[in-house]
Parts: structure tokens; C-alpha cells; sequence
């Protein structure tokens, strides 16, 4: 009888521990290769799914300015976007990235700021991009923008030029955090682990000004918290302040709208 108790408690305490190594260990763990590796590819209809980067047209709301043969990212940021951009081939003479992202996998931003800045990319906000020879038909698809937030932003600093054509779009931020999955639940907490390798990059392009802006720019977001669903929408005199854009081309009366 001793010896089947002592078996009863064994696999109790078996289960138990086995439970606990899930939650506190595989959940989390394939909770961040999830953000890391995720497909973000972005599907358009049955019969069409975007590839993570592509070249586009980045045009303002009236087609008035647009600037051909961009890269575009326009999707949240992943090891598939650099795997995207490995894939891409690029027309001569192309020199600017341009963004419609929800942000995504820090390292991997960092990542692909450093690589706009070691080929001396610009980077752009439009408020709609032309994708051409992508639809079967032959025709254009137009995409206008989702915005540039989280990590985005901090990657379009990295601009040797920084353009905004047109204004229908968002800039929002919020703190660098981690997000731990623990199968029954999800915690989010801000995090300060990689502020230095985010200062490294933003201070390796510009003028000391300039720099100095950029890295207060980075404060301002770290003055939020880690929120997907509340984040900061700056305010076209932040982006003057902070001089997120070097160059406006708009037709619209405000060079950047900020209520849309």
C-alpha cells in the first residue's frame, strides 16, 4: 500500500512539474521564435499574398508627388523580412526604404537600421504605395499606408533623407518591451535590454544635432509603456521637433496629419 502511495505521489508531483516546465519555459521560449520567425506576408485576396518587402511607387493622396521604384516594408518586422529583402531584386538606381509597419522584433530592426545605413539608403512615409507587375492582370495595386509604429519609426531615422509625401498617416510609438507567454496567459512588461544596441544605431548617421534629436525622439517612446492596443500618436509638432523628416512633398495643406 506504501509503495502505491509512493507511486500516486511520483506522478502527481510528475505531472505537476511537467506543467510548470510548459508554462514557464516552452510557453515563453516558443512565444519569442514565433515573433522572431513569424510569416508576415500580407494576403491581399485568394489569389495574391504580398511578399514582406517588395518595390513600390510611394505617392501622396492626389498623386501629385510620387517617387518611383522604392523598397517598401509592409509588414510587421521579422527574420522573413530580411529573408524578403535578401530575395528582392532591386532596379538600378534605387536609394530609398519606405514603411508601412506595425513595427515588430527588435534585433531584427536593428538589423535592417543598420543596413539602411551601411548602403546609405533615404527612408520615406507616403500616404499610399503603387505596386506594379504584381496582380496577374497586369495592373496596379494600390496599398494606402497602415502607418509606421513601434519599432518602425526608429528604423525610418536611419535615413541619409528622411521624406514624408503626403500626410494621410501615422506615426506611433511606444516602450521596447517583451511580451512572456505563459500558455493560460500573456504578461507584457517594458523592457531596457536592448536601449544601448537602439542608441548605437540611431547615433551612427547624422550630424551630432541630429543625433542628439534621434536619441530624444527614442526617450519620448520610452516614456510610454509596452501597449500594442494604446500607442503614442505623435503630433506633427513632434516630428518637427524631433525633425523625424528632412523633407516634406505634400499636397495636402498639413505636410503631415496626425488625426487620421
Amino acid at each position: 500500500m506504501k509503495s502505491k502511495n509512493h507511486r500516486i505521489k511520483f506522478y502527481i508531483i510528475l505531472f505537476f512539474s511537467l506543467l510548470l516546465f510548459m508554462v514557464l519555459v516552452v510557453c515563453p521560449l516558443g512565444n519569442a521564435l514565433y515573433d522572431k520567425y513569424r510569416n508576415n506576408e500580407l494576403k491581399v485576396d485568394d489569389s495574391l499574398i504580398l511578399p514582406n518587402v517588395v518595390i513600390a511607387d510611394a505617392c501622396d493622396e492626389n498623386d501629385q508627388n510620387c517617387m518611383k521604384n522604392v523598397i517598401l516594408i509592409n509588414s510587421a518586422i521579422s527574420l522573413n523580412t530580411i529573408e524578403s529583402f535578401n530575395k528582392l531584386k532591386l532596379p538600378e538606381n534605387v536609394d530609398t526604404v519606405c514603411f508601412s509597419s506595425s513595427g515588430g522584433n527588435v534585433e531584427v530592426s536593428i538589423l535592417i537600421g543598420n543596413y539602411i545605413k551601411k548602403h546609405g539608403f533615404n527612408t520615406c512615409m507616403a500616404s499610399k504605395y503603387k505596386i506594379h507587375n504584381i496582380l496577374q492582370d497586369g495592373g496596379v495595386l494600390t496599398m494606402h499606408t497602415g502607418g509606421c509604429a513601434s519599432m518602425c519609426p526608429l528604423i525610418l531615422l536611419m535615413g541619409e533623407e528622411r521624406y514624408a509625401i503626403g500626410g494621410n498617416f501615422k506615426i506611433e510609438l511606444h516602450h521596447i518591451g517583451k511580451t512572456r507567454n505563459y500558455c493560460i496567459c500573456e504578461i507584457k512588461t517594458n523592457s531596457s535590454d536592448s536601449d544601448g544596441d537602439v542608441i548605437s544605431m540611431l547615433s551612427s548617421v547624422g550630424t551630432e544635432s541630429d543625433i542628439n534629436k534621434k536619441i530624444d525622439f527614442f526617450r519620448l517612446s520610452q516614456e510610454t509603456d509596452f501597449k500594442e492596443d494604446k500607442l503614442y500618436r505623435v503630433t506633427e509638432d513632434e516630428l518637427q521637433k524631433y525633425r523625424v523628416f528632412t523633407e516634406y512633398y505634400s499636397s495636402s495643406p498639413l505636410s503631415v496629419k496626425t488625426d487620421v
